[in-house]
């Protein structure tokens, strides 16, 4: 289109053929490319380049798909480099960070050399800049361990997210749902609605690189998903779903469903940077999207549609005498040998309700005291799995169950749940009843996570969930 001023693009840099270029005539002068981002609306790709540009183009396929050649749009000369870019859809606006740790905002339909503003958000290196006009907002993330979401119409600040140990390095959004990763080997999870924490994403043992997203598909909230992948090119895929979220501030563990990693490891294609996830309809499974990993080549990982997605248990316990743990997954059963790890048997449908807590009874360990998402604590037989007696003890998920027998041989079961009671209950031939109860153990509203009983002094011990802790006479109550 310009003979004295042809572009030619090639890895990551740009080569420039200008006749009033330093480089001489005829001699390409080579520049470096910081961030290239792609405008979908208007078929453009934005780039920033070490000649202190951001430029914006077009391009144009011949007709055979050979020839690709592309078009200058508008162009945005600096005194500093600018080394990020983020694009608002909603608000038509490009937001640049410069070397200077400010953040510029610019008009891509307006031949202007001045910025539309100029703001600061951080007091270190901006590592990352997401748009999320849903909630006509931008977020951003830096090495000062905070992220601030701020207004895409006032510029204002509307919240700070801290929680990270080291820098914050990448961001990825969904609807109203955050996800972040640091320099160190956790991810986690936030509400941008409501600016609270939610998941901690746990168990990489290498700081984690990069990490996304996996929504896009999901049928409901129950499917939404997260990748991650450490330094050493180690793959996390996550159910970051939140049944009951914490009244506290703390993040709630979240479990891995898989872990992969390259079939033939070799450095430096195991040297992961970035992730994409681009929903290819040919490679997708359910609402599983194929991958792709950007190391020294680019990556793609496909979804197996016969793999069977590993469930966390609910709950487990051990029984001693018969060498056998006993798992619990939604509202079955599990059981296996310890001394060989066999699938034994499985005791599907206890209860209407998922299984939320399993107990052993300590006295005979032919029994196990089975406590629901719905409150109800049954009796199971731990051979034959039949129901033995079922008791309507909560009216929310029972959280903990232990049992003591007296000198009268006389069995009771103290269970306590998130309705905020610590029930006692008596067993006697198999049948259940209800023998004392607290009502509202540390208020209104403040459910029970955990209680334990001390034998030797009579004591129960609770904690709450909004960490206050009690302590209680046995007998008395």
């Amino acid at each position: 289109d310009d003979e004295d001023n042809a572009t030619m693009v090639n890895s990551n840099h740009i080569y420039t053929s200008n006749n009033h270029s330093n480089s001489g005539p005829g001699q390409p002068s080579k520049l470096m490319i910081y961030d290239v981002i792609y405008i979908s609306e208007k078929d453009f790709y934005a780039f920033s380049l070490s000649d202190h540009t951001i430029n914006i183009c077009k391009e144009h396929v011949s007709v055979s798909g050979k020839n690709i050649s592309y078009f200058y749009y508008n162009k945005f000369y600096h005194s500093l480099l600018h080394v990020k870019l983020c694009y608002s859809k909603k608000y038509n606006l490009l937001c640049s960070v410069a070397s200077d740790r400010n953040i510029y905002g610019w008009d891509i339909d307006k031949p202007s050399s001045r910025p539309l503003f100029i703001i600061s958000r951080h007091s270190d290196i901006i590592t990352d800049f997401i748009s999320v006009d849903n909630l006509d907002c931008f977020v951003t993330c830096s090495m000062d361990k905070r992220i601030v979401m701020w207004s895409s119409i006032s510029r204002r600040v509307k919240g700070i997210f801290t929680g990270h140990k080291r820098g914050v390095r990448c961001l990825s959004n969904y609807d109203v749902i955050l996800l972040s990763a640091g320099y160190e080997c956790e991810a986690r999870t936030w509400d941008l609605s409501t600016k609270e924490p939610l998941g901690l994403l746990k168990g990489h043992r290498y700081p984690i690189v990069t990490a996304k997203l996996m929504c896009d598909l999901a049928y409901s909230e129950k499917d939404y998903r997260a990748i991650t992948v450490d330094e050493k090119g180690e793959f996390r895929l996550w159910n970051i779903y939140i049944k009951e979220r914490s009244s506290s501030s703390d993040h709630i563990s979240l479990p891995t469903l898989q872990i992969f990693e390259m079939s033939h490891r070799e450095s430096p294609l195991d040297n992961i940077r970035f992730l994409a996830i681009p929903y290819n309809k040919k490679y997708t499974a359910g609402y599983y999207s194929d991958i792709i990993a950007c190391s020294t080549k680019l990556l793609r990982f496909l979804p197996e549609k016969n793999a069977k997605e590993f469930l966390p248990p609910s709950s487990s316990l051990f029984n001693e005498a018969t060498a056998t743990i006993y798992t619990a997954i939604g509202k079955t059963l599990l059981k296996y040998d310890v001394c060989y790890g066999n699938f034994i048997c499985s005791f599907p449908d206890l209860n209407h309700s998922e299984i939320s807590f399993l107990h052993l009874d300590g006295i005979r360990g032919r029994r196990i005291f089975v406590g629901c998402r719905n409150g109800d604590l049954l009796l199971v037989n731990c051979t034959s799995g039949a129901v033995m007696d079922k008791c309507i003890a909560h009216n929310k998920e029972l959280t903990g169950i232990v049992n003591y027998t007296d000198d009268s041989n006389r069995n009771f079961i103290y269970t306590c749940s998130m309705d905020g009671r610590i029930r006692s209950i008596e067993e006697h031939n198999g049948i259940l009843s209800i023998h004392n109860t607290i009502e509202n153990a540390f208020g209104d509203e403040k459910g029970i996570t955990s209680i334990k009983l001390i034998t030797s002094l009579g004591l129960l011990i609770a904690t709450s969930s909004s960490k206050a802790w009690g302590i209680w006479n046995e007998a008395t109550f």
